[in-house]
């Protein structure tokens, strides 16, 4: 703050503070990945159309998008959950993780 600024109690204020920064890396949608800070797991496309669980070491988020720093390359296809999207295991667009829980929805790139 510059020395010349006064500051009064009660006096509002906006404050940005930057946790990080990327550029040039490989990011995927929150809701694509299932799992902690550091490490997840994504529901991978391969090229035959089968859908398989794939770890990936996590990086920054900004909290839409999180960064992965390994397990996925550009250009793959991973499964996107959608809340409330109506499915069932082995239903189109549709995988059941282990936990029981149900990854449905669009494709990611």
């Amino acid at each position: 703050m510059p020395g010349d600024v006064r500051v009064f109690p009660g006096l509002s204020a906006q404050v940005k503070i930057s946790a990080g920064s990327a550029d040039d890396v490989l990011v995927v949608p929150i809701t694509a990945v299932e799992g902690g800070a550091e490490t997840g797991v994504v529901w991978r496309v391969t090229p035959d159309g089968e859908r398989t669980e794939q770890p990936v070491r996590l990086g920054l988020s900004d909290g839409t998008q999180v960064e992965v720093v390994e397990g996925v390359a550009e250009g793959d296809q991973v499964l996107q959950f959608v809340p409330g999207a109506p499915g069932e295991a082995g239903a189109e667009g549709c995988v059941q993780s282990p936990d029981g829980a149900m990854m449905c929805g669009t494709l990611t790139e």
